[in-house]
C-alpha cells in the first residue's frame, strides 16, 4: 500500500491491539517507517500558516508518533482530523483563542479539527472525549459539561 509511487492514502488509522507493541525492530515498525516516509515526502502543510508539517521539528520529521515513548499514541497520526482528513498544526488558533487541531480523545485516542469538533473536554476531570465515545451530561450543581465518571 505505502510503496506505490501512485498512493494516494491520507490516514490510516490501526487498532490499539496492534500499537500494543512497541518494538522497534519488529515489521510492523518497519511498515510505520515506510507510512511516515510516504507522508513526509508530501510535504504536508498546515491549512492555516501553510507551515510544511513534515518539518516542525528539524531533528524530528515524523507525521506519525513513532517512539516508544508517544505512549498509548504510538502508530497514530499528527496534525490530521480522523473526520474530514484535514491538516493543521499544532500551534494554529482561531480568533477566540482556540486551536484549529483539538485535543485527542482518551478513550479512542482520535483527533479532530476546530470544523467537525467532535472531542470535548470534562470540565470534572480535564480528561478529552469524542461524541462518539461518551455522552456528556450537564452537571446539576455547575451546569458544566461532565462524563459519566464524574456526574
Amino acid at each position: 500500500i505505502e510503496r506505490g509511487e501512485d498512493c494516494s492514502l491520507k490516514h490510516l488509522m490501526l487498532p490499539n491491539e496492534w500499537r500494543k507493541e512497541r518494538n522497534t525492530e519488529s515489521d510492523f515498525h518497519a511498515f510505520l517507517t515506510r507510512y511516515n516516509e510516504l507522508l513526509c515526502s508530501r510535504e504536508g502543510r498546515c491549512l492555516e500558516c501553510r507551515c510544511n508539517l513534515s518539518n516542525r521539528n528539524r531533528d524530528d520529521l515524523h507525521m506519525l508518533n513513532m517512539s516508544a515513548e508517544d505512549g498509548k499514541f504510538y502508530g497514530t497520526q499528527k496534525y490530521t482530523c480522523y473526520d474530514c482528513t484535514k491538516q493543521y498544526c499544532e500551534d494554529c488558533e482561531d480568533d477566540g483563542g482556540v486551536y484549529y487541531i483539538g485535543g485527542t480523545c482518551d478513550k479512542c485516542e482520535r483527533k479532530y479539527c476546530l470544523q467537525c469538533k467532535k472531542v470535548d473536554v470534562c470540565t470534572s476531570c480535564d480528561s478529552w472525549y469524542c461524541v462518539n465515545c461518551t455522552d456528556f451530561r450537564e452537571c446539576f450543581q455547575c451546569d458544566e459539561n461532565t462524563c459519566p465518571d464524574c456526574v
